[in-house]
C-alpha cells in the first residue's frame, strides 16, 4: 500500500496523482483516435472538458448517494465532500451524459465520440484502479491464492489477511479491453460498434468481479450498486448494437431502392 508520495516536500495521495494521470492518458487517446470517426479538434477538445468535469461531478455524487447515512451524519458535510472518496461508475454516468448534452446542443454524433472516447475510458480507468490499490480501497475478498495481497495496518483494507487484489484484476482487464477496443476503432468503420462493445464488455466484467470485492459499496436485493448498474449497462449497449445494426441494415435498403442513374 501506498497511499501518498512526497513531491517537493509535499505530501500528495497516490491515488490523487493517477486520477489525473487516468485522466491525461484518456484526453491523449481520444485525441489519436478523433480522426478515425472524423472528429473536429476543437470539439473534441471542448468535449472532452465537459465530460471530464461531468465524469468528476458524477462520480462524486454516486459516492455520497452510497454513503448517503454517513454523509448526512457527518459533522462537516462540506469536508466530507472535498475529502471522500468518488465511485469509477459515476465518473462513467456523469462524463457520458455530459458528453451527450455537447453533442446534442452542437449536432455532433455522440456515437462517434463515444466510439473514439471508449479506449481512452479504458485505460484512464486501469490507472486509476492502480491508484486504488495504492490506497488500499475497492480491494478484494479474502482468499489465500498465489495473487493475494497482504495489507499494512492503518488503511481501509483488512490487515495482515490474504485478500484478492480486485483493483489489479479490473486493471489488468481494462489494459486488454482497452487494447482490444483500439483495434477496433481503427478496423471497424461503422458508428456506436466500439461503444456497444464498451458497454457490454465492462459491463460484464464489472458485475461479476463485483461478487469478489469485500469493501463497502452499497446493495440492494442481494446485488450491490455497481453490479444493479451493471445490469442496466449491458442492457443499454445490446440496445444500441440493435439499433446501429438496424440503422445500417435500414440506410442500405433506402441505398438499393434508390434508381440507376438514367
Amino acid at each position: 500500500m501506498l497511499p501518498t508520495v512526497n513531491i517537493f516536500g509535499f505530501t500528495v495521495a497516490t491515488y490523487t496523482i493517477l486520477l489525473i494521470v487516468g485522466l491525461s492518458v484518456g484526453a491523449a487517446l481520444l485525441f489519436l483516435l478523433r480522426s478515425r470517426r472524423a472528429l473536429p479538434k476543437s470539439d473534441t477538445a471542448y468535449a472532452s472538458m465537459f465530460a471530464i468535469i461531468g465524469g468528476l461531478i458524477g462520480a462524486k455524487i454516486l459516492f455520497l448517494i452510497v454513503n448517503l447515512n454517513d454523509f448526512l451524519s457527518s459533522p462537516d458535510p462540506l469536508t466530507y465532500i472535498l475529502y471522500s472518496g468518488i465511485v469509477f461508475y459515476g465518473g462513467i454516468l456523469g462524463g457520458a451524459l455530459a458528453l451527450f448534452l455537447y453533442c446534442r446542443k452542437y449536432g455532433l454524433s455522440f456515437m462517434a465520440f463515444f466510439d473514439a472516447a471508449a479506449p481512452g475510458v479504458c485505460f484512464g480507468q486501469a490507472i486509476g484502479r492502480v491508484g486504488c490499490f495504492c490506497a488500499g480501497c475497492c480491494y478484494g475478498i479474502e482468499a489465500d491464492t498465489p495473487i493475494s495481497v497482504r495489507y499494512p495496518a492503518g488503511g481501509p483494507a483488512p490487515a495482515g489477511v490474504p485478500i484478492l487484489p480486485t483493483q489489479l484484476m479490473e486493471a489488468a482487464f481494462l489494459l486488454l479491453l482497452g487494447t482490444a477496443l483500439i483495434i477496433a476503432v481503427i478496423k471497424i468503420k461503422r458508428t456506436g460498434i466500439v461503444a456497444c462493445a464498451y458497454m457490454l464488455g465492462y459491463g460484464i466484467w464489472r458485475f461479476v468481479i463485483e461478487f469478489f470485492r469485500s469493501d463497502p459499496r452499497g446493495a440492494f436485493l442481494g446485488l450491490s450498486t455497481s453490479q444493479l448498474i451493471s445490469i442496466g449497462i449491458v442492457f443499454l449497449g445490446i440496445a444500441a448494437a440493435v439499433w446501429s445494426v438496424r440503422g445500417a441494415k435500414s440506410k442500405a435498403a433506402s441505398a438499393s431502392e434508390q434508381p440507376f442513374p438514367q
